[in-house]
């Protein structure tokens, strides 16, 4: 079984910990397994009991634009807004994992001057 499935999962995973930083449980969609299947399900592999890999992007893509509503409230400058609203646009308009995981790691980029550890 490939790793990296995985290991995008937890970079997806950081960015929702990120959002829910209080969150001990798996809920609003802070589990690196929601990442790690979309992309298992994306290569072919199928697991009983997951929906459709079209639901699972959806739900992903759900998660995600919720994290980005949570973002919005904090005190951003103006280009660091607009540039939230663009990765924004880019979670709704994604079609594939890939494309979500790019808008992570920017997003990640962008949060970190609020994220303290």
């Amino acid at each position: 079984m490939d790793r990296q499935p995985y290991i995008d999962g937890k970079v997806y995973e950081r960015l929702m910990q990120r959002a829910y930083p209080n969150q001990k449980t798996k809920r609003n969609g802070v589990d690196s397994t929601k990442m790690a299947y979309l992309i298992e399900a994306e290569n072919g592999s199928k697991f009983y009991g997951l929906p459709s890999r079209q639901k699972q992007l959806e739900n992903v893509k759900t998660y995600l634009s919720k994290a980005v509503a949570k973002f919005k409230t904090l005190d951003w400058t103006t280009d660091e807004f607009r540039y939230l609203l663009n990765q924004e646009d880019s979670i709704d308009s994604a079609g594939h994992s890939s494309q979500l995981l790019y808008a992570i790691n920017e997003l990640l980029e962008l949060t970190d001057k609020f994220h303290v550890k």
